[in-house]
């Protein structure tokens, strides 16, 4: 006979996702953790992976964590539907053990294993209670597109910060195949639309709520910040960007609201520095153990960012890396030289 537990877990499965209210804590702060990269393979590279999620949980106590993209290897379970699942369930275990709330944007290889987009989103929502990741609108380019709020702790019903997630693609940006995939227009229009819609209902005085964005494929300007401006961190590869630019960057601006954003993909990089406006654009460290990467002399990690609802910007955010070792990793910083570095993405 099935035990009370049983029933108990199944109730939260169903219900407990929909009822999950974030909000900044008595001290007004709010932590993220962000994974990314966890490439899962085998169950060998995927229980490593998962040692070090246990280990970065324990080191910071995250109110939240987002995976940035490719938690599969894809290709590798094409006709393999069971083991792709599988995958997920041995990446997701020490979240959910945690209790821990959590979101993810696709990445350009997890769609390319047994599942399609939103049939992935659809196994999450069902699978794993504690799974903030919402399917985005249909007729809204790629599948990942949602956004999270995060309440004041002075206002449960204001929203004081929000934490936007978007797809950014598989691959062939408008017809070039050997691009990655672009943002395109209707991502951009959802958007600025549903932050306008925010701002009207709950930002002071009318003013954008502070937020951050979450996608895989970094965009031209991560280039552009490493080759003009100084940044903390490793740069060990080039920037394995779309080679157009649709300009997902200026619309941000436009909005007024985003004040940085984080990405995966690239495994051997982990920098992050700011715009002249003062944007921040980071990479965070490769958590997985499959595939390949991080570069050498660096360890597996995650990249924590820390949110203060009432800190002005950019003392509202503060970010660092913590390794698997434990250590808050010391990046070095880089100025930019008299040549770029990179002045353009490379085809694929």
């Amino acid at each position: 006979m099935p035990s009370t537990l049983f029933f108990i877990s199944l109730i939260c499965l169903l219900f407990c996702s929909e009822s999950i209210k974030l909000s900044f804590n008595s001290q007004g702060e709010f932590k993220i953790l962000q994974l990314t990269d966890l490439h899962y393979e085998t169950m060998i590279d995927g229980l490593k992976t998962a040692e070090v999620e246990k280990k970065l949980i324990s080191y910071e106590k995250p109110d939240f964590i987002s995976l940035t993209g490719d938690v599969h290897s894809g290709w590798k379970f094409v006709d393999m539907p069971l083991n792709y699942c599988l995958g997920w369930r041995v990446i997701a275990e020490p979240i959910e053990h945690h209790g821990i709330p959590w979101g993810f944007a696709m990445g350009n290889h997890d769609s390319q294993g047994a599942l399609t987009p939103r049939e992935i989103l659809r196994f999450l929502k069902k699978e794993f209670a504690h799974s903030m990741t919402e399917e985005g609108p249909l007729d809204v380019e790629g599948a990942s597109n949602f956004y999270i709020p995060i309440y004041s702790r002075r206002d449960p019903d204001r929203v004081a910060a929000v934490m936007w997630f978007v797809d950014s693609g598989s691959e062939v940006c408008r017809g070039d195949k050997h691009s990655y995939a672009c943002i395109e227009t209707s991502q951009f229009n959802w958007y600025l639309n549903t932050s306008a819609d925010i701002a009207k209902k709950h930002g002071i005085g009318g003013k954008p709520v502070p937020a951050v964005m979450f996608f895989h494929i970094p965009q031209w300007e991560w280039i552009d910040v490493y080759n003009t401006q100084p940044v903390l961190g490793v740069k060990g590869e080039a920037v394995s960007c779309p080679v157009l630019n649709t300009g997902l960057v200026n619309v941000t601006r436009r909005a007024g609201d985003v004040r940085a954003i984080f990405v995966g993909h690239d495994h051997n990089s982990d920098y992050g520095g700011r715009t002249p406006e003062g944007l921040l654009l980071a990479y965070g460290r490769k958590t997985g153990y499959g595939c390949y990467g991080p570069a050498d002399g660096m360890k597996h990690g995650g990249r924590v960012i820390l949110l203060k609802e009432d800190g002005p910007a950019p003392e509202w955010l503060a970010t660092w890396i913590r390794d698997e070792s434990g250590a808050i990793v010391s990046q070095p910083t880089h100025s930019p030289g008299p040549t770029p570095d990179q002045t353009r993405c490379p085809a694929i």
